[in-house]
């Protein structure tokens, strides 16, 4: 096996190279670590599917672990904060409420990165 999927119209992409997917609609914005975008119209959750390293922490984003340089919970008070995420190329990405508090553990085992 070399690698490589096909994703949502596109013929062949290598997994590692993905960053985050931005969904937008019926649309979806695949962020390569390179800096590229592609644009598919396909939903996030068909993308996504297709990329299960991927993290959904969000409506709209899915995540690749190995692209987070930074987590942190940012809010002022415990029951109003939220976890986000830097990016590598240095976006920073809000968690839902709701998914936060679940998938922090998830991040800060699969990353090494002590939250904080």
């Amino acid at each position: 096996m070399n690698g490589t999927v096909k994703v949502a119209g596109i013929p062949a992409l290598d997994p590692v190279s993905v960053l985050y997917l931005e969904g937008s609609g019926n649309y979806t914005i695949i962020h390569f670590s390179d800096g590229r975008k592609h644009m598919v119209a396909k939903t996030l959750m068909l993308v996504a599917n297709q990329l299960p390293a991927l993290i959904r922490i969000h409506k709209s984003y899915a995540i690749a672990t190995a692209g987070i340089t930074n987590i942190r919970w940012v809010g002022k008070t415990i029951n109003k904060r939220v976890l986000a995420v830097t990016m590598r190329n240095k976006v920073r990405i809000t968690a839902s409420r709701r998914k936060g508090n679940a998938i922090a553990p998830v991040l800060a085992q699969r990353t090494g990165i002590v939250i904080e």
